[in-house]
């Protein structure tokens, strides 16, 4: 079939399509790993820092814990408090994250003609895997705080 089409053209290396279109895009697909591995671990040290955070809160305000509890607090409105401030932090964290998107996406554009504009299913993703991450975090020591027992942590100093 091609000699029929040219007879003086050689072919000398035979190669299957699927050899080819992987070798074009080798690298984007490693780039695109490498990219994810980070994003994981960036979501790990997030919830874990998210985690500390709230489990120092709860150390730290022991006694003030235990002092509630002690009035007749109940365990699900201790509860409740640790983890409003929780969804209260991670809230403001994502209007300031999309706020900041929306802003760089939009300097990036006019910077470069080609950038192409946000993806709202992707940042409504990423809203939703880090809140959700940040919630699941904060909502540990909050369960552990209600669990404080009043006459330990009175004693306590």
């Amino acid at each position: 079939m091609i000699r029929d089409a040219d007879p003086l053209l050689s072919i000398t290396a035979f190669r299957m399509m699927d050899e080819v279109v992987g070798e074009a895009v080798a690298d984007t697909r490693f780039r695109t790993i490498l990219l994810g591995l980070f994003a994981v671990a960036s979501l790990i040290l997030t919830a874990a820092g998210r985690y500390g955070l709230v489990a120092y809160a709860v150390v730290r305000r022991a006694r003030e814990i235990g002092i509630r509890l002690a009035l007749g607090a109940s365990r699900e409105r201790i509860m409740a408090r640790f983890a409003l401030q929780g969804i209260v932090l991670t809230a403001l964290g994502s209007a300031v994250g999309v706020g900041a998107a929306v802003l760089f996406t939009e300097m990036l554009r006019r910077m470069t003609p080609d950038a192409q504009p946000l993806d709202s299913w992707t940042v409504t993703g990423v809203v939703f895997v880090l809140g959700a991450a940040s919630v699941a975090a904060t909502v540990v020591p909050a369960s552990r705080a209600a669990q404080i027992d009043p006459t330990s942590a009175l004693r306590a100093e």
